[in-house]
């Protein structure tokens, strides 16, 4: 995931339009403060009457794009942490304090989620954040969680899934997302499987979760007995005509197309697929691609796509659905990764801070112990891996997302 952030001093909240697209609007006032780091910093407290008993603050840095290509999945973000936010302190807080939420832009480039991890780390030391969820982007997690990890700060990760970051055995870190690893089989499990395509095209962006996203596919194709016929790529919230990459895909003739992109280029690329011709093939796409943008940019051509995600936007369990009908009821779409994640990391918080954990042991508190959220039952591994899940499929029908009743059928 990208994003992009400035920091100023002005009143700005997060809201989903009525057409389901996330927009920056007016979902809460939230206080911006200046910086000359140039990224955004909003404080968000609970309106709710009951907060007032609440004595003292527990400050989450959330750090997620804001801003620019990717917006939206910081839109989901927020979001997400905006609805906890509201349960949490509703329910006596944090350890009996105000949570409070503290959005920062790291814009989508590893250089800025570098500089905002290291601001957060002053804050950190000086007492006023806690904990950091974030960032969003593989690329950025890389850069930042580093810088967090020397001071210690305890970072629950919302929606970075490369297999690297987990490789740097960060001490003090979880994710709340499956590994490219995982993700990346399912997907092709699926396509070869599931839909009997053995010809496969792979388009993906070129950047640490694009490439290991694709060296994973390839190998999870030879596996399955698929052929990978074509390998494209380009180069995110820069590349916009992709005429170059569907020529080249429809010369190779695959039966199916593999969208490891985000919503705005997977949407861009079906449009331009279908205006040059390129349609008989089947798309299965990655969760990166299931906002309402996608369908929007495909412009009535993103019926049929297949998307895997590894969070049931339809699911029936009791935690699921508290979660789900008051989202949808708010911003009259789906949740998509961001949101789910942000949303269980703050109770996932509020459960361990009040049954004893402090900021010190807290990721080690999480780590020994299972919880249930509305995504599931979240485990870890020492290394901060989730245990795996198995996807689910979302398709596009009548330009909406439904749910299917389809189970990846996993390689032996």
């Amino acid at each position: 995931m990208q994003t992009n952030r400035m920091r100023r001093r002005i009143t700005k909240a997060v809201t989903l339009a009525a057409s389901g697209a996330i927009v920056l609007g007016a979902l809460a006032t939230t206080a911006i403060s200046a910086s000359a780091a140039g990224r955004t910093t909003s404080r968000v407290v609970s309106k709710a009457s009951s907060v007032k008993a609440l004595k003292g603050t527990f400050e989450v840095a959330v750090m997620a794009p804001y801003t620019g290509g990717d917006a939206s999945e910081g839109a989901m973000v927020s979001a997400g942490a905006k609805m906890a936010l509201q349960i949490i302190n509703n329910t006596g807080g944090i350890g009996g304090k105000k949570l409070t939420l503290e959005y920062l832009d790291t814009k989508g480039d590893p250089t800025t989620a570098a500089t905002v991890a290291a601001e957060v780390v002053g804050q950190y030391e000086s007492g006023q954040v806690q904990v950091a969820l974030g960032p969003s982007d593989s690329d950025e997690t890389l850069a930042a969680v580093p810088v967090l990890q020397r001071a210690g700060v305890p970072v629950i990760n919302t929606t970075a899934s490369s297999p690297a970051i987990t490789a740097e055995h960060f001490t003090d870190f979880v994710r709340l997302v499956q590994s490219d690893v995982i993700q990346a089989t399912q997907i092709i499990d699926f396509a070869a499987f599931n839909l009997n395509k053995k010809s496969l095209a792979i388009v993906y962006e070129n950047n640490d979760y694009g490439q290991g996203v694709m060296q994973y596919e390839l190998k999870a194709a030879k596996a399955d007995g698929a052929k990978v016929v074509s390998v494209q790529t380009y180069t995110p919230n820069v590349d916009t005509n992709f005429a170059t990459q569907i020529t080249a895909m429809a010369k190779a003739k695959p039966d199916g197309v593999i969208l490891d992109t985000s919503y705005t280029e997977g949407g861009e690329i079906l449009r331009q697929a279908y205006n040059l011709g390129f349609t008989n093939v089947a798309w299965v796409g990655a969760g990166d691609n299931l906002y309402q943008d996608f369908i929007t940019l495909a412009n009535g051509h993103a019926n049929g796509v297949d998307l895997l995600t590894v969070f049931n936007d339809f699911g029936t369990a009791t935690k699921t659905m508290a979660f789900i009908r008051p989202f949808e009821a708010k911003y009259h779409t789906v949740p998509a990764e961001g949101a789910w994640t942000a949303y269980d990391a703050l109770l996932m918080i509020q459960k361990r801070i009040d049954t004893g954990a402090t900021r010190a042991d807290l990721i080690a508190r999480i780590k020994a112990s299972s919880f249930l959220g509305a995504g599931g039952t979240y485990t870890f591994d020492k290394n901060g891996d989730v245990s795996a899940k198995p996807m689910f499929v979302i398709t596009v029908k009548d330009k909406k997302f439904e749910p299917t009743s389809e189970v990846v059928k996993l390689s032996a």
